[in-house]
């Protein structure tokens, strides 16, 4: 028995080693080894196989933005400068005309209404409502009402100037804008005037052959404006007094500083500051103007920081 068990396993052993070899023909156990043959390759293709890889496109070549943007022309001509400001050129007398500041300058956007506005008469642009002492009224727009104060930003109104019905509004509810603005041309007329009246007599009275002589005592040795008795100057006061200047009267200086050295024309002078109340579109305002005194005479009335010669 266990002889026919050693046979049969050798006999195992041998087809086993024949089967793995191929010596058999068709392999039975080890069929994992067997390769199929590779299909035949046909000479002409006539449509790409569903699943053979497609070939992928050329790519387009983009212009680069320096091929497709021109350069700057070299000839092309540089911006021009800005305009400059154009200077106040003088007349056939030699006269310039003063500067005038717009009001929304003068009045700082507006927020700056100085007291000597008011009262001014006004007409509503909103219908404004008016708190008096058994309640309040409106008052339609159109309506001519008188402006008392500009407090807080609002502008504080009355029916009339005796009316003790009080409103606060905008100055847009009103015309006060429009009715500065044109009272501003109409005074701008008149100081242009009146300056350029004041430059022709002032050219007179240098170019006369006689000058005025000098008053005794209205100056030291030196040239040196002496002050008075009543702390004005009396070279000054004469000034006044001649008509030199019209804008700046005597009555509305409120204080006369010491005199300073200046020079004028290339010569040794002085310079007397006042304190005084100059009219304006607002009426009176305070302004601080400078005398200049050369020889013992006044050659001229100026604003101080604009330089602006008084008319």
């Amino acid at each position: 028995m266990k002889s026919l068990f050693v046979t049969l396993l050798l006999l195992g052993g041998i087809f086993l080693a024949l089967d793995y070899t191929g010596s058999l023909g068709e392999r039975v156990v080890f069929k994992s080894l067997i390769k199929p043959a590779p299909p035949p390759t046909p000479d002409v293709v006539d449509a790409p196989s569903a699943t053979a890889p497609v070939a992928a496109p050329a790519p387009v070549k983009t212009p680069s933005v320096a091929a497709t943007t021109p350069a700057p022309s070299t000839s092309a001509p540089a911006p021009s400068a800005p305009p400059s400001a154009a200077t106040p050129t003088a007349d056939a007398d030699g006269f310039v005309t003063p500067k005038y500041e717009s009001l929304d300058v003068l009045s700082k956007g507006w927020t700056k209404i100085p007291t000597s506005a008011f009262p001014r008469p006004l007409k509503l642009t909103k219908a404004t409502p008016f708190k008096m002492g058994a309640g309040s009224s409106t008052m339609n727009a159109g309506a001519p009402v008188t402006a008392l104060a500009f407090e807080n930003g609002q502008l504080v109104l009355a029916p009339t100037a005796t009316s003790t019905a009080r409103a606060s509004t905008p100055i847009d509810d009103t015309d006060f804008k429009a009715v500065i603005a044109a009272g501003y041309e109409e005074w701008k007329v008149a100081r242009t005037a009146l300056a350029k009246k004041t430059f022709l007599a002032n050219k007179a009275r240098r170019n006369a052959p006689d000058a005025a002589p000098v008053a005794a005592g209205s100056v030291d040795p030196a040239g040196k404006p002496v002050r008075g008795s009543d702390g004005a100057f009396p070279v000054l006061v004469a000034s006044l007094k001649s008509g030199e200047v019209t804008e700046l009267k005597l009555a509305n200086i409120r204080h006369w500083d010491e005199p300073a050295p200046t020079m004028v024309e290339g010569k040794p002078a002085w310079s007397i500051k006042v304190q005084a109340d100059v009219e304006t579109v607002f009426g009176l305002q305070p302004a601080e103007i400078q005398a200049l005194v050369r020889d013992g005479r006044v050659k001229g009335w100026f604003y101080v920081g604009s330089g602006e010669p008084v008319p």
